[in-house]
């Protein structure tokens, strides 16, 4: 975990990672996965990128803990609740 904040990634990286997400069955190891995307996210395009994916997401426990990052949204001016419309869950 502290490997992964300090690492830097690349763009294409990324979004190599969030391409690769759907080899992933289990919503409980995309959680970390997620939250990596989310840690690294570098512009808005590719935020809601990943908003669109976590949407598309069937399990509701893995858009919950996307929201526990929703303070990184918050601090761009999105608001929780823009957040859970954008999540589907609203």
């Amino acid at each position: 975990s502290c490997l992964a904040i300090s690492q830097v990634f690349s763009d294409y990286e990324l979004r190599q990672i969030l391409k690769n997400l759907k080899k992933f069955s289990s919503w409980f190891a995309k959680i970390p996965i997620y939250k990596l995307l989310l840690t690294h996210c570098k512009n808005e395009q590719f935020l809601e990128s990943i908003l669109y994916k976590v949407k598309n997401e069937n399990n509701l426990a893995l858009k919950r803990e996307v929201l526990s990052f929703s303070k990184l949204w918050s601090e761009r001016g999105i608001s929780n609740k823009d957040l859970l419309i954008a999540l589907g869950i609203e």
